[in-house]
């Protein structure tokens, strides 16, 4: 059967996976518009599971990225396999008779929680996808069922958030991580930027002393990393924008972060690609005059023609995920600190929770009402800026770390002027 996939459309990926639910194949079909739609398939006749197949078809590709559905589905496999085991019908057969009861739920979660998970951060990827597709499935229409909606369906869906909502709180934990140092996000800004003088970059374009990149690549990498910086974009995102996406609106140049599921012409193995919501960011000074002499600038130092995207290689074709990240390589043995991209995410999250926090609360001390109203908008502005879902929990944590901040900040006054007053009290008593 492995040998006809080919024929059928199919494109078996690699498994290395080799724990509990291992059994189950997540394999690639490859449509006519050329998207990657993964399927998963039964360990043994490498049919569909077809519950799977219409959650992938008609709900998850619309919401998400191709990585993140494909995590997705990987992540299925371990519902199949506990379900397959638990049922003597299966797992399909049983979500399709009545929904899982609470003894089934915890069961569930503990066999995601204690079989051949390597961390917290995969319980919760696997918790995440299992509530996600559970939820989904309560609908009969989602399993191309007639009826209503079961009695109930609200108080169903809640015991399976109860019980699993906590795992899949996790599964930001492995990829939050800390922030650079604004100390060294400076140091390499000033390392990758051109000469100036005055305020100005000299034209032609020259390059300080120490810029580790080759020089036909140094103004390219130069706007990868401002358009990082200024729009906190992820590096599939950035890897995506056409030159169409590059717009300037009421006299501001920005980026535009579209979706294109359908790309056939990117002909990359690993097709980067925006995660989640669409959005338009507003380019600073810095990255755009970068992007408007990348753009002009003949090659080898300017944008090599021949693709619809921005960022291309020395021949012309779109820039490739692993040659982005070999430049974060190159960079951070310069720098000596390992860099990466998505660590600019985490900066810039930071300093735009920051700089609302800051904007909105002037130097008072909010009150319980205001730390929830100002918990809310740090949310909903990080959510519209950063592309989060809405049923992420990232920006949360950048509001909470932003508030922790600000309270950790009063809580050294507070402490300063008492130690004051008791160093006076003690004065006055001599």
């Amino acid at each position: 059967m492995r040998k006809l996939l080919p024929l059928l459309g199919y494109r078996a990926d690699q498994n290395t996976d080799t724990g509990v639910g291992s059994g189950f194949r997540v394999i690639s079909s490859v449509l006519r518009s050329g998207e990657l739609l993964p399927v998963l398939v039964d360990p043994v006749t490498w049919v569909p599971r077809s519950l799977a197949l219409r959650w992938v078809l008609f709900k998850r590709r619309y919401e998400c990225a191709e990585s993140t559905l494909r995590n997705n589905v990987d992540a299925l496999r371990h519902l199949y396999a506990w379900g397959d085991a638990r049922f003597e019908i299966g797992l399909e057969r049983r979500v399709e008779s009545a929904p899982l009861d609470p003894f089934d739920l915890l069961s569930l979660a503990e066999f995601l929680n204690t079989r051949g998970a390597p961390g917290p951060a995969e319980v919760g990827r696997r918790a995440v996808a299992a509530k996600m597709f559970l939820i989904w499935a309560l609908s009969p229409s989602s399993r191309n069922q007639r009826g209503a909606e079961p009695m109930g369906a609200r108080d169903y869906a809640e015991q399976i958030e109860t019980v699993l909502g906590p795992f899949a709180s996790r599964v930001g934990e492995a990829r939050e991580g800390e922030a650079p140092e604004e100390a060294l996000l400076q140091r390499i800004d000033s390392l990758l930027a051109p000469v100036s003088s005055q305020g100005r970059f000299l034209v032609p374009l020259r390059w300080v002393t120490g810029n580790p990149f080759r020089r036909d690549t140094r103004l390219r990498n130069w706007l990868m990393w401002m358009v990082a910086r200024d729009c906190g974009l992820r590096i599939g995102e950035i890897l995506t924008l056409r030159m169409t996406d590059m717009q300037v609106i009421r006299g501001v140049q920005c980026a535009a972060v579209v979706r294109r599921p359908n790309a056939a012409e990117d002909t990359r193995l690993r097709r980067p690609s925006p995660k989640t919501l669409q959005r338009v960011l507003p380019l600073g000074p810095h990255a755009t005059f970068a992007l408007g002499a990348y753009v002009t600038t003949r090659p080898p130092t300017g944008r090599r023609r021949g693709s619809p995207y921005l960022f291309t290689s020395r021949t012309g074709a779109p820039l490739s995920l692993s040659s982005a990240d070999r430049l974060m390589d190159v960079l951070s043995t310069a720098v000596g600190h390992r860099i990466h991209w998505h660590a600019l995410r985490h900066a810039w999250a930071d300093d735009i929770a920051r700089g609302v926090l800051r904007a909105t609360l002037s130097g008072r001390s909010p009150s319980a009402a205001d730390a929830e109203a100002q918990k809310a908008l740090l949310t909903e502005q990080l959510r519209l800026l950063g592309g989060w879902s809405e049923s992420s929990n990232m920006p949360m944590r950048y509001a909470r770390r932003a508030i922790k901040e600000y309270a950790d900040a009063n809580l050294r006054v507070r402490q300063q002027e008492r130690a004051r007053r008791i160093l006076e009290y003690r004065a006055s008593e001599q």
